[in-house]
């Protein structure tokens, strides 16, 4: 592992561990959407034109220290503020439709 694989190594364990203490997170509820918030239109990132895999969200932690393209959708954030770390929570139950 190069130094920027491990560089906030134990702030993410941290932040993690504290969101689990926290309940905080898709497994334990939702962020509900707030009423007038933009819908964004992205363009389409591909596999070929980043030149990365492409995986889906449960199959993510297999490739630790790695750059993926991580398939899924996002249900909810959290942003941990002293390590300036954000989580996003995926469903892994996914219908492509395009």
């Amino acid at each position: 592992m190069s130094p920027d694989d491990v560089k906030y190594r134990e702030e993410i364990i941290l932040a993690e561990k504290e969101a689990r203490e926290n309940k905080t997170g898709c497994k334990w509820g939702k962020s509900e959407k707030k009423e007038g918030e933009k819908k964004f239109k992205w363009r389409r990132l591909t596999a070929e034109k980043l030149g990365l895999e492409v995986v889906g969200a449960c199959e993510a932690k297999k490739y630790i220290g790695e750059r993926i393209i991580i398939q899924g959708k996002v249900v909810d954030a959290y942003h941990h503020l002293k390590s300036n770390t954000v989580f996003l929570n995926l469903c892994y139950r996914l219908l492509l439709r395009f």
